[in-house]
Parts: structure tokens; C-alpha cells; sequence
């Protein structure tokens, strides 16, 4: 066994709508005021919120241009460097576009290198995102071998379906990844119990 830090960071997201092209560095200065809030502890694990890159205020037009842009993809890119010029392990949680042209809601777990360990897509996205922003459902669990034992990942309204938590429980991960834009509540120290896991 081994100490693990671990800091959850969960702050409202940027409410500044910079102009267009201008996204990803409003971003950045965004996320850095609160990454200098955990940096000096040394974490291990830094786990983000839901869609951690975007802007509340956007309109849903402007949310999927930004999706599609290379502002988005310089966001991402931030947040690998980050995990490798602080030695650290962030979970990034974010939509993401495929080859296909359709999306998916994922986190990506970016090791310390600054490359990503795996990924793990919602597999319950809500009525919106399937209907309004073409974002398609994961099918599967994912379990990864880390440094700190076994992670599983959940993302929001995930919490409520009991087949995922069961297939997880089966594989008695360490660690339960949990980002989300809904807290949860009760749901978070039941998943915990059922999956006899610790839950971040």
C-alpha cells in the first residue's frame, strides 16, 4: 500500500465569454487561478468536473463550434502539459469529436507524461446530448491498472444506473473517478459501499 493524494476540483465554469478565437486562452487563465490552488500540495490525482473546458454562457450554436475548434483541442493540450510539468495524473473530463464526426462525453485520464492512460465515455448521456449535440453513449465499463491500483471511471447521471455499478463492483477497482455537473449525493457513498472502492 501506498499514500495517494488526490485533489477534486469542481469550480463553476468561466463566465467571462471571450471573443471568438480567443476561447482557449480565457480557459487557461480560468483553470490556472485553481490549479494554484492544489499544485502546491503535490497531488497524485487531480479529478475535473463535466465538460471541465467549457463555457457556461455559450449558446448551444456556439458550444458545438467550440467543440469542433482548435481552441478546444489547445484546451486539451494545456491540460497535458499541466500533469507532466507538475508530475501528476489529471482525469479531464470533456466532449470529444470523433473521426465519424459524431462525439462522445469522456474522461481521459492523462498520466504523468502528459499522455493519455485511457479513456472512458458516458454511458448515459442525457435526452440533450444525444438529441441536440450528437454526443453518442460509451458501452462499456473501464477498468484501468494503474500506479494506484484499479481505476473505474463514472461520469454524472451514470450514478443512477445499477447495471454499470454492478459490472464495476465485479471488478473491485481500488478507485471510483467520478466527474460531473450533478453531485450526486447519497449515490456517491453507495457506489462506494457496493464496489468496496474509495470514491473521488
Amino acid at each position: 500500500m501506498r499514500k495517494v493524494k488526490l485533489s477534486c476540483l469542481g469550480p463553476a465554469g468561466s463566465k467571462e465569454l471571450p471573443p471568438k478565437g480567443l476561447e482557449a486562452k480565457a480557459m487557461k487563465k480560468h483553470w490556472d487561478e485553481y490549479f494554484d490552488y492544489v499544485l502546491p500540495e503535490n497531488p497524485d490525482l487531480i479529478v475535473l468536473h463535466e465538460c471541465c473546458n467549457r463555457f457556461p454562457n455559450m449558446t448551444m450554436e456556439e458550444r458545438l463550434s467550440y467543440y469542433d475548434s482548435e481552441s478546444c483541442q489547445e484546451v486539451f493540450e494545456y491540460f497535458c502539459k499541466k500533469a507532466k510539468d507538475n508530475n501528476c495524473n489529471i482525469a479531464y473530463s470533456a466532449v470529444r469529436k470523433l473521426a465519424d464526426n459524431t462525439r462522445r462525453n469522456s474522461t481521459q485520464l492523462i498520466g504523468r507524461d502528459g499522455k493519455v492512460l485511457t479513456i472512458y465515455d458516458k454511458n448515459f448521456p442525457m435526452i440533450e446530448e444525444t438529441q441536440i449535440q450528437n454526443i453518442l453513449p460509451g458501452d462499456k465499463e473501464v477498468i484501468l491498472e494503474s500506479e494506484f491500483g484499479k481505476i473505474g471511471f463514472a461520469i454524472c447521471f451514470d450514478l443512477n444506473f445499477d447495471h454499470l455499478r454492478l459490472r464495476y463492483a465485479k471488478q473491485k477497482p481500488n478507485l471510483l473517478l467520478f466527474s460531473s455537473m450533478y453531485h450526486g449525493g447519497i449515490m456517491q457513498q453507495y457506489w462506494a459501499y457496493s464496489c468496496r472502492s474509495y470514491f473521488a
